[in-house]
């Protein structure tokens, strides 16, 4: 007679990204892209790393450094981002104060087409060494609660390095 004893776990299985100045832990079934800013943008800004779930193309996160855009502070440089996002579309749902790793950030909800599909997203702003980064996590609004899981592994495990 065998005994077998153990215990059962539904945490997903992790891959880790370390580089561009953070890290984090991301659900084993995501993909690294190549994506980046179009060059017809002219922008200095810069996508440090952008992520898929193969399985919904509509779904991702994405890691943006920028540089500061109307002075040095958090609110300022926000509220330009905010009048920006109104005035192109983005219909705002929430905004909040919030932090990550260890820095002072504010959580924007809004949805907004992309092209012909309804994008529901999430995005944390924060200043960290004199730029903003935006972490933002995408998903089409009827799969993006399946979708909170994977971005809170994220979450739970960011580091500015």
């Amino acid at each position: 007679m065998a005994l077998i004893s153990g215990c059962i776990s539904e945490e997903q299985a992790n891959k880790n990204y370390s580089g561009n100045g953070v890290s984090f832990n991301y659900s084993e079934s995501w993909a690294e892209t190549n994506a980046q800013f179009s060059n017809d943008l002219k922008t200095k800004s810069k996508i440090l790393v952008d992520l898929a779930d193969p399985s919904d193309p509509e779904t991702g996160f994405c890691i943006e450094k920028h540089p500061l855009m109307a002075g040095k502070e958090l609110e300022t440089n926000l509220e330009t981002v905010m009048k920006s996002y109104e005035s192109s579309g983005y219909h705002i749902l929430s905004k909040n104060k919030s932090s990550i790793s260890g820095e002072k950030a504010y959580e924007i909800l809004f949805t907004v087409d992309k092209g012909s599909t309804h994008i529901k997203q999430k995005e944390l702003w924060c200043k960290h060494n004199g730029s903003l980064y935006t972490i933002a996590f995408f998903s089409t609004p009827e799969n993006y609660n399946k979708s909170q899981e994977a971005f809170n592994i994220v979450l739970k495990s960011f580091k500015f390095n």
